[in-house]
């Protein structure tokens, strides 16, 4: 298991409230997991962890900005397709299968959590593998779909993460029905070649925390 909290650098607009081309991340990697959700299991001991220390020590800082900590309750994991039932059913919104949630979307199911968990947090999970990075672990069942997530804080996402593909003819072959040629990537294909466990982690944006 490891971990780093440094400068995060994106080459792309900031265009909308929630993107920076720079920001402080906190990015974690487990080895030796037998499922994604051991990796969740982790991250939402982590989240914890660090707003219960909040809640102990930063009450003045909490008061100045009217803020208050979430509820120390189990995060609910939520599969991307159950989600898109629910927008249509409870709020009347629509998003195609196979496409990423929206923002209103994330801020919807941010409510519906809130009032049917007691709880500011949820974990989306089972992503379409078409929209996120090919590194994430398809699906055995379904290969559609991917071991991946984001946890959504009060509506908004705050972290991405996934099993990863570890077996370098699976990326390879990946790669390939991407588009992507595999020989720019060989450096990085070379390093599962030599043997590399069943890993998976995810990318924590502590501004959004904020």
């Amino acid at each position: 298991r490891v971990f780093e909290i440094g400068s995060v650098f994106r080459a792309e607009p900031s265009y909308t409230t929630r993107h920076v081309t720079e920001y402080t991340g906190l990015d974690a990697e487990m080895g030796f997991i037998e499922n994604v959700e051991e990796v969740m299991a982790m991250l939402e001991k982590t989240m914890h962890r660090i707003f219960r220390h909040i809640g102990e020590h930063c009450q003045s800082e909490l008061a100045l900005f009217g803020a208050t900590v979430p509820a120390d309750v189990p995060i609910p994991r939520i599969p991307l397709g159950e989600a898109f039932a629910i927008l249509r059913e409870k709020y009347n919104k629509d998003i195609p299968d196979g496409e990423d949630i929206d923002s209103e979307g994330e801020r919807l199911i941010g409510e519906y959590v809130k009032e049917q968990y007691g709880s500011d947090f949820v974990f989306l999970t089972q992503y379409p593998t078409a929209v996120r990075a090919f590194y994430s672990l398809p699906n055995k069942e379904n290969p559609k779909l991917s071991e991946s997530y984001d946890l959504v804080f009060r509506g908004l996402e705050i972290a991405s993460g996934a099993e990863r593909v570890h077996d370098p003819d699976q990326l390879v072959d990946i790669m390939r029905s991407r588009g992507l040629d595999p020989d720019t990537f060989k450096d990085y294909i070379e390093i599962f070649k030599y043997g590399a466990p069943p890993h998976g982690g995810w990318g924590l944006g502590s501004e959004r925390i904020v």
